[in-house]
């Protein structure tokens, strides 16, 4: 397997991608998660560089 543009992934790319998450052999790290009217707060920690994870928002 190898990286690809979106325009060029496999039509089950994001099917084997599922798979590999419920597997537990793909794990993304969630650096932390605001609430929807905590946005602002969320965009200012992104902006501010050095997160280690994704930001989630959540409704």
């Amino acid at each position: 397997m190898h990286a690809t543009g979106a325009f060029a992934a496999a039509p089950d790319a994001l099917e084997r991608i599922a798979d590999a998450v419920v597997a537990r052999h793909l794990f993304v790290p969630i650096a932390s998660s605001f609430p929807l009217d905590r946005i602002r707060e969320a965009v200012a920690l992104q902006a501010a560089g050095h997160v280690h994870g994704k930001i989630v928002i959540t409704p």
